[in-house]
Order: C-alpha cells, then structure tokens, then sequence
C-alpha cells in the first residue's frame, strides 16, 4: 500500500492491521474525503511557473478552478 495512503488512514484513524477489518461507513466516507481533499490540494499547488503572459496565467488558473470544481461535483462536496 501507497505510504500516503497509509499515512491518511492512520491520520483519520482508521488501522494497518490485517485483523481489524471492520470499518464504519463513517470512517471511510471520511477517509475518502481527506483523499479527494489530498486531490484538491495537489491540484491547487500546480506549478504555474511556465505561465509567461497574464492571458496564460489566467488560462491556467480557470482551468485549476475548473478541475477542482468538478473533484469537488464528482465526490458530492460543496463549491466554494
């Protein structure tokens, strides 16, 4: 298993073990969140670096909002 993965599931409480199989459907509605939230996030710190003109800049940050909007639809969350 990916160690990020594992890292979330230890951070929202959830176990490694192979003997503790049981999980709430609380705990993994949860746990899937914090993994399209770690999604969001990676998005939101896409390197725009390469943007050389404000047209470009703008291009890519319509298209940051555009994905995250549409994580965000995908997964049920709210719109900011």
């Amino acid at each position: 298993m990916n160690e990020k993965v594992k890292h979330i599931m230890e951070e929202v409480g959830l176990h490694t073990d192979p003997l503790n199989k049981e999980v709430t459907d609380k705990e993994l509605d949860f746990f899937a969140m914090t993994i399209v939230e770690a999604c969001i996030d990676a998005v939101k710190q896409t390197d725009i670096r390469h943007a050389y003109t404000t047209f470009d800049k703008n291009l890519i940050d319509a298209t940051i909002n555009k994905s995250i909007n549409s994580i965000k639809q995908t997964f049920g969350m709210p719109h900011v």
